[in-house]
């Protein structure tokens, strides 16, 4: 679906006045199952094969880890991180 954006700045001046037209944000009533879940949208797809891609090789998974260790190391030891 395409939105142009007409469509899309009347959506936001909608949303702006419905949001406005409260007096506190306990006045705005929620959307009937917002955070049920529902039917999972998410596509089991492998990105690099779709994409024509190389798959990676083991060693080069092994190499992202090290430097993620690394990086994560010197994090922790110039205290920008906690444990």
């Amino acid at each position: 679906m395409r939105v142009s954006k007409t469509h899309l700045a009347r959506i936001i001046r909608e949303e702006i006045e419905s949001i406005i037209s409260n007096e506190s944000p306990s006045d705005v009533e929620a959307t009937a199952d917002a955070w049920a879940g529902g039917e999972n949208i998410e596509l089991p797809l492998d990105h690099v094969k779709a994409g024509g891609g190389p798959e990676p090789e083991e060693a080069d998974l092994l190499r992202v880890a090290e430097i993620v260790k690394e990086e994560l190391t010197r994090l922790y030891k110039s205290k920008k991180i906690k444990r």
